[in-house]
């Protein structure tokens, strides 16, 4: 039984027998074959190119330790996966590309993200629909992780379409995660003038990735919400559900200081009236802050130094901490 070509066999193979037909028909045609100079000056300029471009991608198979970015061929060999299964994960946007159609290359960056994954799970995601992705993306902005939720919402658009509503959704969502609120408004404007019937459905999957973010102020969930607003017609609780992060936090700073001030009520009362107020703005901020850290800090790196801090102020003759007494066993 005759072995098993490899990927990057079978790609020479097609790239000599490409180059091949090319140079034949530049050797056999000629100005006579076309209706105009323009139109033959363009098929002989595109011909030696896509020769070029041929012959360049020969050398990368041969010699591929010496280039930064892989042909396609390469890569499946090295995931030990099919040239048509990576094609199929390049055109689902699972495999992050360069270059165009049918040249494609792949990073090495991006070969050791696929490495890591292994075939079994690259082949699984490249089994999941539009919806699922989607539900992915919404993880990664929960979390803070915008560029894995860019990199999924690439995914959910080559499942769907530019303009499908779970796109649109992740698209408006991002642009508003990075700030960009005149981008996410022209999106906004776009559903409501063209995809004016799936407005609800595009609202839905926002509230969605919404409700599970934390915004750093009301003013920004207010401008933000008032920017979705036309999204959520017919749906009154649309805000409630948008801002539970927020208020869970801000309602949590609150009860933690009002407990603090609790104990140590008696050395605040000692301080002049006009001062008690600012030392109660900054117990609020100082816990508030503590929270918010807490709750980013796997996915902010400024969270994550700021909880680190923190911890290493912790003294070491704190014990284990104790209920009071009013709160013990029933």
């Amino acid at each position: 039984m005759p072995r098993k070509k490899s990927a990057v066999e079978q790609r020479r193979e097609q790239i000599l027998k490409q180059v091949e037909h090319l140079r034949t028909r530049l050797a056999t045609k000629s100005r006579r074959d076309y209706t105009s100079d323009f139109r033959y000056q363009t098929w002989l300029k595109l011909s030696h190119q896509l020769i070029d471009e041929l012959l360049g991608e020969l050398n990368e198979l041969d010699e591929p330790g010496e280039y930064d970015a892989l042909p396609v061929a390469v890569v499946s060999d090295e995931l030990g996966l099919r040239l048509k299964d990576v094609r199929l994960l390049i055109r689902l946007g699972d495999i992050e590309t360069t270059g165009r159609i049918a040249h494609e290359r792949v990073s090495r960056e991006e070969l050791e993200r696929l490495a890591a994954l292994g075939a079994a799970e690259l082949m699984r995601l490249s089994r999941q629909d539009a919806p699922a992705v989607f539900e992915e993306t919404v993880v990664c902005l929960r979390r803070g992780d915008v560029c894995a939720a860019e990199r999924s919402y690439r995914r959910v658009r080559a499942r769907q379409s530019v303009i499908g509503t779970h796109a649109l959704a992740a698209e408006i969502a991002i642009k508003l995660a990075r700030g960009m609120y005149d981008e996410a408004q022209r999106v906004i404007g776009f559903v409501l003038m063209e995809k004016f019937d799936e407005r609800s459905a595009v609202g839905t999957y926002l509230t969605e990735f919404l409700r599970g973010v934390c915004f750093k102020d009301p003013a920004a969930e207010a401008s933000t919400f008032l920017l979705l607003k036309p999204l959520f017609a017919g749906d009154p609780d649309a805000r409630a559900r948008m801002g539970t992060a927020v208020s869970d936090l801000q309602s949590r700073a609150m009860y933690i200081t009002a407990a603090i001030k609790r104990d140590i009520g008696d050395l605040v009362l000692r301080l002049p009236t006009n001062e008690r107020e600012g030392v109660d703005r900054l117990l609020l901020n100082a816990v508030f802050s503590a929270l918010y850290a807490e709750a980013h800090s796997h996915a902010s790196i400024n969270s994550g130094t700021y909880v680190l801090s923190i911890k290493q102020m912790i003294p070491p003759y704190w014990f284990p901490a104790q209920l009071h007494e009013e709160l013990g066993e029933d």
